[in-house]
């Protein structure tokens, strides 16, 4: 509450509420990224920008999506917060959550009409991302949602490519149950034993 009263009175005395750190973080961005709705409220209320963005192209909604502050997401796309805006990766937040493993957060972006299909600047889609970290409660919710599950990056590798390399079994057995191609996984020659073993004990099963 405390920190509620402060903001209000630093707005009301004039503060600039766009002003940019070192980091270009401007106040709604800080707000955004540790998750203080009620801060996050008040400076959309006040007009801040929802689409400023940092020193590596961030939005605020970006910021929240990456550290899985789905409530915070929820207010700042009530503000108008654009989904889709990508940074200077090509990486919108659906990719930031995904790839982090915050599956509220995805569910939320996907209920809103999210592009499940977006990539970044490598080609990585969010089922890409979510598998090559193992988080099978995302990869489970995109195949739900109709992900494409075979398609590639820019180097050709899938999702499963990714699973396997890195040894998620839980991963590679939801992608191989939702029906993807055993036959795709030919093309990858660089996964490690331990993905290999865990790929080849699902495929002969």
């Amino acid at each position: 509450m405390a920190t509620l009263d402060c903001v209000k009175y630093l707005l009301g005395a004039g503060a600039n509420k766009e002003l940019k750190d070192n980091s270009s973080f401007t106040a709604l961005m800080h707000a955004s990224s540790r998750g203080h709705t009620g801060v996050v409220n008040i400076l959309c209320e006040r007009g801040a920008d929802t689409e400023a963005k940092d020193s590596r192209g961030l939005t605020a909604l970006m910021k929240a999506s990456f550290n899985g502050h789905t409530y915070t997401m929820e207010s700042l796309v009530l503000d108008g917060a654009d989904k889709e805006a990508k940074d200077e990766a090509a990486s919108t937040a659906l990719l930031h959550a995904s790839g982090r493993g915050h599956a509220d957060s995805v569910g939320f972006l996907l209920l809103i009409g999210d592009n499940r299909e977006t990539k970044n600047n490598h080609g990585f889609n969010p089922l890409m991302l979510a598998s090559l970290f193992g988080h099978t409660a995302i990869v489970e919710l995109l195949l739900k949602q109709g992900a494409r599950k075979e398609a590639r990056d820019h180097h050709g590798k899938t999702a499963l490519m990714k699973a396997a390399k890195y040894g998620h079994t839980a991963v590679v057995k939801l992608l191989l149950d939702a029906g993807v191609r055993k036959g795709a996984f030919a093309a990858e020659r660089l996964y490690s034993k331990r993905g290999l073993i865990n790929y080849c004990g699902w495929a002969i099963e």
